[in-house]
């Protein structure tokens, strides 16, 4: 007798292929048919939702060609789901085939070649090969759920790429697996042994629920550990707030407890990757947070405007679809929850239109919102268009809000276009059209603009080596690359009157003051000094708006790096846990 893992059949040596064919077909034990069945579903929606998540990627090819036909919103969750419970399932199998005694025929097979005919012994020779194959699976699924586990944990060794890499080769080799199996099934007794996954008979039951139980048990346990298992940053009381300055001199940051984040996936940091020191403190009005990250280079050519014998052009490579890499600033974004682990990975919903009914995103990445009506508070500093401010810009995730019948036709200052992109549940704390600075162009049509202002001072505009990344290596002070233009310092652009030099540079970037109300409650500066940067945030623990998260002991915190780019950012899905002492 033998037992197929994928199939889950029990035959006779020549397989029941070589029966007659008026025989009645065998059947499998009805355990073996639900395992394997729940099994192909899980792995179904695993590599769904996993090639989905690939073709996020600017390089992705075979999975960017399946996506009009993938899932779409929180795959990040649906992925991490499925994995769990083929993790589960395995671990069910397992003991099932111990318990019953079946799992004795996945290593032994009778040797029929002097007692059967040629058919028979060919039969055999493929069912062996299956066999071995059956091995192979086994290898390929514990692969998938390590180096998935390791993307979890955010692990880096021996590199994320190197993880990645491994996790995508085991996908594969299943896609691979599952063609070859049902081949070598019918290959070794047609259709006929192909149909016994279908026909159950009711034995092992018992021990089949039972090893289903344990199984459920023991990944349940997992999760509940992985929740009390989460980074914890300890917020130390201090009597001495620290200056929101940009840099970590401070004696106060000396006593502070420090988390380190590794974040990968992030555009232009060398093999995407980055750490995050983090730390924090308290006066019992604000907390105080230091972030700290390796970033070769100072970027702070945020779609800059150039001069060509066209006009006035805008520097840059997919701004217009939201996926600037090139001609943008460095950035950080810090995503507060109240008590939901999953937040990372429920607010992210990908596809080109993952909320029916609603337009998507411009460049077909996605939306963030949340789905339950809840409210996750962000903090994103932009190193450009916030310096001048000296804050943070206050938004958040919530529910999405209908795209308007509609489009407006206002200029929206933080993109200078008329054409603002919908963003679903990602907004701006109120006053939310207030930025404190606008883009200097007229309007956006494919690059082409009118400057709104042009500078007074020669010395605002910028060198050619502006629209490159400095370079590490920078004296530790205030960077000489500013990156916008006082408005004070500018005057109103006139066609007719426009003096510059074709080949001219100019920052696009015009602050007009604080952000106000909601909008303008974080405090921050940020300092870029030989390969690194140092930012310091403040803001009260609880703003009393609905739109912020209050500060308390066991707030959940994640972290996010851009590396002069738009929306590719590096991250981390398992949040950091505050605890205020």
């Amino acid at each position: 007798m033998q037992k197929s893992l994928m199939t889950g059949t029990d035959a006779t040596v020549a397989g029941p292929s070589l029966r007659p064919q008026g025989k009645t077909l065998r059947r499998a034990p009805l355990a073996t048919i639900l395992i394997h069945w729940l099994v192909v579903l899980s792995i179904g929606i695993s590599l769904a939702t996993g090639w989905r998540i690939a073709a996020d990627a600017p390089d992705a090819i075979v999975s960017a060609a399946l996506a009009p036909v993938l899932p779409q919103g929180t795959v990040f969750y649906w992925h991490l789901i499925s994995g769990c419970v083929v993790l589960a399932l395995m671990l069910t199998y397992t003991l099932y085939q111990i318990s019953s005694g079946l799992g004795r025929r996945l290593t032994h097979l009778r040797n029929t070649e002097n007692k059967s005919t040629s058919s028979a012994q060919s039969a055999v020779r493929l069912q062996r090969l299956d066999r071995k194959l059956y091995w192979l699976a086994f290898g390929l699924l514990s692969l998938a759920a390590m180096t998935g586990l390791l993307q979890y944990l955010n692990a880096a060794w021996p590199t994320t790429a190197a993880i990645e890499a491994l996790h995508r080769l085991a996908a594969w080799g299943l896609v691979g697996y599952a063609i070859a199996h049902v081949g070598l099934q019918i290959a070794g007794g047609g259709l006929r042994r192909l149909a016994t996954i279908f026909l159950p008979r009711n034995v092992h039951s018992r021990i089949a629920a039972m090893s289903m139980v344990i199984a459920l048990g023991a990944v349940g346990g997992a999760v509940a550990m992985d929740r009390l298992l989460l980074h914890h940053l300890s917020i130390e009381r201090t009597n001495t707030a620290p200056r929101i300055d940009g840099w970590p001199d401070d004696a106060v940051w000396n006593s502070a407890t420090t988390v380190e984040l590794s974040l990968a996936n992030g555009a232009n940091l060398p093999g995407g990757e980055t750490t995050v020191v983090l730390k924090g403190l308290y006066d019992g009005e604000r907390i105080y947070l230091l972030c700290e990250w390796a970033d070769p280079t100072h970027s702070a050519a945020h779609v800059p405007l150039r001069k060509t014998e066209r006009g006035w052009q805008i520097m840059q490579t997919a701004y217009r679809q939201a996926d600037e890499n090139r001609y943008y600033e460095d950035k950080l974004a810090l995503m507060l929850a109240s008590s939901n682990p999953m937040a990372a990975l429920t607010s992210v919903h990908l596809g080109t239109r993952p909320l029916k009914g609603e337009p998507g995103a411009p460049g077909g990445r996605g939306l963030h919102y949340t789905t339950d009506g809840t409210i996750l508070d962000v903090w994103h500093w932009k190193s450009v268009r916030n310096a001048y401010q000296r804050q943070a810009d206050d938004n958040f995730f919530g529910p999405p809000l209908p795209a308007p019948s509609a489009t407006p036709r206002v200029r929206d200052p933080d993109s200078g276009a008329w054409l603002p992109r919908y963003t679903a549940g990602y907004r701006k704390d109120p006053p939310g059209t207030y930025s404190g600075y606008e883009m200097n162009w007229e309007f956006f049509d494919e690059g082409w603009v009118l400057p709104l202002r042009l500078p007074d001072d020669p010395r605002d505009i910028a060198e050619p080596g502006f629209i490159e990344t400095a370079s590490a290596g920078g004296a530790r002070g205030p960077s000489s690359i500013k990156g916008w233009i006082e408005f004070n310092d500018t005057r109103p652009y006139a066609a007719g009157i426009d003096p510059l030099p074709v080949g001219t540079l100019l920052p696009s970037v015009l602050p007009t003051g604080q952000l106000t109300g909601d909008r303008g409650d974080i405090k921050a500066q940020g300092r870029w000094s030989e390969g690194r940067w140092y930012l310091e945030l403040s803001r009260r623990l609880d703003t009393g708006s609905k739109r912020d998260i209050p500060i308390e002991d066991g707030t959940l915190l994640w972290v996010a790096v851009f590396d002069h780019s738009q929306t590719r950012h590096a991250y981390h899905l398992r949040p950091v846990q505050l605890q205020l002492n």
